[in-house]
């Protein structure tokens, strides 16, 4: 999954939500190649108080794997992150060789992992702002990655809504609607039904 003629740096870092699409769009890093990573499962797992929302989390899990990119990694970006995802409970932790597909001249993969998932609810639901971010960052690798993306997560029957005309998500960038709901009707049509517009 190398590009033509591209190194990889020997840290880097293994993204699987918002960080797919930002990463890209402010131009961070030169490295952005799609993978999988087995022993971790990803879910809607981190409350975020202040948005009234809930993130997606991973959680060390050998009978799970999920997709995600691998971005390049310097210690100011590290240590930005650290200071940034530790405020929510993530923890930084070394992934080991061999559990990342195309791992070939990679010396260090770290990742962001929770130790106490905890699933959405009325107060901090999933929020569609925020998971339009990250569908728009999946659909740009492409429709398959996409689609992985949504198969490989689980939590979808929590509490969800439909925030598009007022967005949680501060850092909420509209996507194509139409074709983010498509997506998720195809593929979680049940759990998509019971997404819910918020009091105003």
């Amino acid at each position: 999954m190398v590009g033509p003629g591209g190194a990889i740096n020997s840290e880097n870092v293994f993204v699987y939500g918002s960080l797919i699409r930002e990463r890209s769009a402010n131009g961070e890093g030169k490295l952005n190649i799609p993978t999988r990573v087995a022993g971790l499962k990803r879910g809607w797992y981190v409350p975020v108080l202040e948005d009234r929302n809930t993130g997606l989390g991973v959680i060390l899990d050998n009978n799970s794997c999920c997709n995600g990119v691998l971005v390049n990694a310097n210690e100011e970006y590290l240590s930005k992150t650290d200071t940034r995802e530790t405020i929510h409970d993530y923890r930084r932790v070394e992934l080991p060789r061999g559990s990342v597909e195309s791992q070939d001249a990679v010396d260090k993969i770290w990742v962001y992992v929770i130790d106490n998932p905890t699933l959405p609810t009325l107060d901090c639901p999933i929020a569609q702002s925020y998971l339009d971010v990250v569908l728009t960052g999946c659909l740009e690798v492409g429709e398959d990655f996409a689609e992985d993306f949504v198969l490989t997560t689980c939590g979808w029957e929590a509490s969800w809504i439909n925030d598009r005309d007022q967005p949680r998500y501060r850092r909420f960038v509209p996507g194509d609607a139409g074709r983010i709901d498509n997506l998720l009707g195809r593929l979680i049509p049940n759990q998509l039904s019971n997404r819910f517009k918020p009091a105003r």
